[in-house]
């Protein structure tokens, strides 16, 4: 264990970095579920003054999202131009009715809902982002050759996590973006033909984006239910008929065209408003949001079947015990928050919570206890699609069809300057095709579920749309590639390093090197924690000696993890372009030696101390199954699951202590349509946890290893870190003139 007196190491600071950044993201993702968060975000946020007028917060509740939204977003080219009451207004205005709406917790429904799926991905993703602002990429001095002279192998991870390595050093201190935009306009849009780098870097992207459409629509036990509301709003979606609007040769005329397709409202109530005759009548649904109302109102089709399931039982609950649980989803966000209080403390199920506060006998037998925990989760459901469906479709005034009108106003002079140049129906064509493709690759076929290879090869046929359509918008429209290229040089250099490089004790962290013994470049960690380290080192050297010792304790563990897991994610990539070798050779090998060759591939990482991968799902040769499936690469990925798996849901029995997200992984909300496919309609190869089961990696099973507890790091620092962040100077909002009072 580490001198409790000495500096921080750099593999020290990488992990405190990264447990503070990572715990502040996902916080703030949470905290806007309450109604007066939106408006303490920072600009591009507002909140209401004593005096009525709108003003931006100087000290920002939320300061990572406030960041990312004013640097990235609010400055993207057409959106920059857009009036500040489009954000404190219509984007503001949406977010606060949904937290106004106080939708379920992933604890009552007693599964990992949708929204906590998809929120905890985002946060995710976006916690990489923030550490690369606030930290900055390091600087590697000794690459000296350039991006086209060095040799890349497609089939090695290290050598595609070398290569994106290269690309970003090149993207944030070199001109690799201009270089990228040249070579789209003058030569192709195949950026692959660029450099060897380049190839190499997509082919990165493209297993990173390949893993997050797997554990979205596969992994994850919402998976079925997303990909069933993304197919249907897919099916309803009049793709014909845009593509007929945009091939109107009137650019005008096509703009008006398309808004009134989309954006149009055709009902007795619109008409009397326009007219005068009415002032706040019913003015009906835009074509987007009875899409989005049709959706949810099937859905909610299904919860109540649910619903009426438990009320229509022989030996089910009484009537008085189902209207308690009605009469508690009626009540405020507090007194819900005070039950679940209560059902946490004293070690009882959200059920037997209810019933007591609402004076209902608690005498119940398991089977009754099950019943109300489905009719709870099923009212909870129906309740949070009909907020949903109001916010969005039928709040007053309708603040989402007058922010879908201000962005198509904001991108009119570029889609007028795009639309001389370039066939728009084609390029809408080619996005129907890919959305197509994504849904029946997600669905896998009718014997077995889609793989990670499966969203490679969809992804890698259909990067040549992409490609075409950046070389037609570089070669062809010059005002839309210019203002392209000055937002993405203005992001990425918030990426860059604003200190000089620290120089901390050698870092004990997994080095990306050559498979073959050569020398590696710099491992993980050796960057710290970049610009943030010196602040970081002295808050942890301003804490009381009993508390910096039992903080580095948990940094340390934690910094072993990182380690871990930085390992693994790496096995996971190798083992993905394992399987694609596999996969391209499987015509001239039979199912048995295919298998037999990636067993064997596998028992030689472990007997080689390798890190250890997470599950395998290996084909048998009895199914005649060729593929072989790893999980995907990216400590994102692991990271995600860890905020899952520290999800609270209550307990499935009367008594007893919350359960946590890592054990109602597989479990869904009773009634979600879609749900249970992967159990029902698909089959899993034989031997899917059986051949690997005894297998040992670095002394341990393959299973995947649980985050090591970082509670009193938190305590001790957390809130110092976001009043850290909170008091940074915000250059984009320097830039930005007041709100004027609009209330």
């Amino acid at each position: 264990m580490s001198d409790i007196n000495a500096p921080l190491s750099a593999a020290e600071l990488h992990a405190l970095f990264d447990i503070l950044t990572h715990y502040e993201t996902y916080s703030e993702f949470v905290d806007l579920r309450y109604p007066d968060t939106a408006a303490n975000v920072g600009y591009p946020f507002a909140k209401t003054a004593k005096d009525g007028s709108r003003v931006h917060v100087t000290k920002p509740a939320a300061p990572i999202l406030h960041q990312l939204l004013s640097t990235f977003v609010t400055e993207m080219f057409a959106l920059r131009s857009l009036p500040n009451t489009f954000w404190s207004v219509q984007v503001q205005g949406i977010f606060e009715n949904l937290a106004e709406a106080n939708l379920s917790e992933s604890y009552d429904k007693g599964a990992l809902g949708t929204r906590k799926t998809l929120c905890t991905v985002f946060s995710s993703i976006l916690e990489l982002v923030a550490r690369g602002q606030l930290g900055g990429v390091q600087r590697q001095i000794e690459n000296t050759r350039s991006l086209k002279s060095n040799v890349y192998d497609l089939n090695r991870a290290e050598s595609l996590i070398k290569a994106w390595d290269d690309v970003v050093q090149e993207l944030v201190y070199g001109n690799l973006i201009d270089e990228l935009f040249d070579h789209a306009a003058n030569v192709s849009g195949n950026l692959e033909e660029h450099s060897p780098a380049a190839e190499a870097a997509v082919h990165y992207i493209v297993l990173h984006l390949a893993t997050i459409l797997h554990q979205v629509f596969v992994v994850s036990s919402e998976g079925p239910y997303i990909l069933k509301l993304l197919d249907n709003m897919y099916k309803m979606l009049p793709w014909v008929m845009i593509k007929q609007t945009l091939r109107i040769g009137n650019a005008a005329t096509m703009l008006n065209g398309l808004v009134k397709l989309l954006l149009s409202k055709l009902s007795i109530g619109s008409v009397s408003n326009w007219i005068g005759v009415t002032t706040d009548a019913d003015d009906g649904m835009n074509l987007m949001q009875r899409i989005i109302s049709m959706t949810l109102s099937w859905d909610c089709s299904e919860f109540k079947k649910t619903a009426d399931h438990v009320k229509k039982m022989k030996s089910g609950p009484t009537k008085e015990q189902l209207a308690a649980i009605d009469e508690h989803i009626k009540l405020s966000r507090d007194e819900q928050d005070r039950v679940r209080g209560t059902s946490i403390s004293e070690g009882k199920s959200i059920v037997m919570a209810i019933l007591k506060s609402q004076h209902q006998s608690c005498s119940i037998s398991d089977s009754e206890h099950s019943a109300l925990l489905d009719y709870y989760s099923a009212r909870l459901s129906i309740r949070d699609r009909e907020e949903i469906s109001r916010v969005m479709c039928r709040s007053k005034p309708d603040l989402m069809t007058q922010l879908l009108r201000d962005v198509m106003s904001a991108y009119e002079p570029m889609i007028r300057e795009v639309h001389t140049k370039i066939p728009l129906h084609e390029t809408m064509g080619d996005v129907e095709a890919f959305l197509g493709e994504m849904i029946e690759t997600a669905k896998g076929t009718k014997s077995q579920v889609a793989t990670i290879t499966d969203f490679v090869d969809l992804l890698m046929r259909n990067r040549s749309r992409l490609y075409k359509w950046m070389h037609l918008i570089d070669k062809e429209c010059p005002g839309p590639r210019e203002e392209f290229r000055t937002w993405a040089h203005n992001s990425i250099r918030e990426f860059r390093r604003k200190s000089a490089s620290p120089r901390p004790s050698p870092a004990k962290g997994y080095t990306y090197g050559d498979a073959n013994g050569g020398r590696g470049h710099e491992s993980y960690c050796s960057g710290a924690a970049g610009d943030m380290s010196a602040t970081l080192s002295a808050m942890f050297a301003a804490l009381p000696r009993e508390t910096r010792a039992d903080v580095r304790h948990q940094i340390d563990a934690h910094a072993t993890y990182l380690e871990i897991i930085n390992g693994r994610s790496v096995v996971h990539m190798q083992n993905i372009l394992d399987c694609l070798s596999a996969r391209r050779s499987s015509s001239s090998l039979g199912a048995l030696d295919v298998t037999s060759k990636l067993r064997s591939k596998i028992s030689s990482k472990a007997s080689s101390g390798a890190a250890s991968p997470a599950p395998v799902r290996l084909g048998s040769p009895e199914n005649g199954a060729v593929s072989w499936e790893a999980s995907g690469p990216g400590v994102f990925l692991i990271r995600w699951n860890d905020l899952l798996d520290e999800t609270l849901v209550t307990p499935a029995t009367q008594f007893g202590p919350p359960r946590v997200g890592k054990d109602v992984k597989q479990k869904t909300s009773m009634g979600k349509a879609g749900t249970g496919a992967k159990a029902k309609e698909k089959k899993l190869p034989k031997g899917f946890v059986e051949e690997f089961e005894g297998l040992k990696v670095d002394g341990g099973a393959v299973s995947d290893i649980e985050a090591p507890e970082v509670g009193a790091v938190l305590t001790a620092m957390g809130k110092e870190f976001w009043q850290l962040l909170a008091s940074r100077k915000n250059d984009a909002q320097s830039k930005v003139t007041p709100v004027t009072n609009f209330i």
